[in-house]
């Protein structure tokens, strides 16, 4: 049996980051792994999207 696939909200991950939390204290607060927090970062490119909002 597969797991069913659960979407992770980009801006949840953003505004989290954006507070300093660390990729696994994300993971841990969101209950997804490290592994999706990393994937939705490098997908929106966290630094390009950091940089826009200062």
């Amino acid at each position: 049996m597969t797991m069913p696939f659960r979407k992770l909200d980009p801006l949840k991950v953003l505004k989290l980051k954006s507070q300093g939390l660390s990729n696994s204290q994300i993971a841990q607060r969101l209950g997804v792994t490290q592994g999706a927090v990393y994937h939705v970062l490098r997908k929106t490119d966290f630094r390009k999207a950091e940089i826009a909002t200062a």
